[in-house]
């Protein structure tokens, strides 16, 4: 349950965030998933409250793509991770701000233009956060998310 809170709170924001900043930009991991999300014929499509999610193969691991769901557009991907499959210069950067804090969940998000941003919901006893961290390694606080 904290884990469909935690993408759907990420989601709502993300269809209206405009992200600044080239260094963010991966376009051939864009072009990559465009290419297997038109690929594949194996996939499970699920409707949300704001949004669709196609789920399906990328090299071998579970990829999303979400779609607004008023007008089909794509909004873009995501892959969650484990807090040992995370590109440790992101588990660096938050070890940084939050030593004390334990990672619970963690995701990348590429928009549909091919910025890209790591996402991890971080807990200390009953608190539950979820951070944004860019890809040049900046920490900030997403949103509270509800015990």
């Amino acid at each position: 349950m904290k884990k469909t809170i935690f993408v759907t709170a990420l989601l709502v924001a993300l269809s209206t965030i405009a992200f600044a900043g080239e260094n963010n930009v991966d376009k051939k991991l864009l072009n990559d998933l465009t290419k297997s999300l038109k690929s594949t014929f194996e996939g499970k499509w699920t409707d949300r409250a704001n949004y669709t999610l196609y789920t399906f193969n990328f090299n071998g691991k579970s990829a999303e793509a979400y779609y607004d769901l008023n007008d089909n557009e794509l909004i873009g991907f995501g892959m969650h991770f484990t807090k040992t499959d995370l590109p440790q210069f992101i588990s660096d950067a938050i070890k940084k701000k939050y030593s004390d804090w334990s990672i619970a969940d963690a995701m990348v998000f590429i928009d549909k233009t091919g910025y890209v941003n790591y996402f991890t919901q971080v807990t200390k006893n009953k608190a539950n956060i979820a951070l944004k961290v860019t890809t040049d390694g900046q920490v900030s606080i997403y949103s509270k998310m509800p015990n």
